[in-house]
């Protein structure tokens, strides 16, 4: 009597798997989280406030879920 082998493929369900990581970008600043490409001056003092990459990443308007302005490190 043969046996039958089965061979089963592990298929992966990974949510983003082909878009860019921030720590992967020019501007992405891994000290503090914070991406350099978006950011706001105080008009008083004039210090620049960098918004969290986190956040940045979920907002359309700025680099969006794809990183629409990813550039690689």
């Amino acid at each position: 009597m043969e046996k039958a082998i089965t061979i089963v493929k592990k298929i992966q369900f990974i949510k983003n798997i082909k878009l860019p990581t921030c720590m992967e970008c020019m501007y992405y600043m891994s000290k503090t989280g914070r991406c350099s490409k978006f950011g706001e001056k105080d008009i008083i003092t004039g210090k620049i406030v960098y918004g969290q990459a986190s956040q940045i990443r979920h907002q359309e308007n700025l680099c969006g879920p794809n990183g629409n302005y990813f550039e690689k490190n």
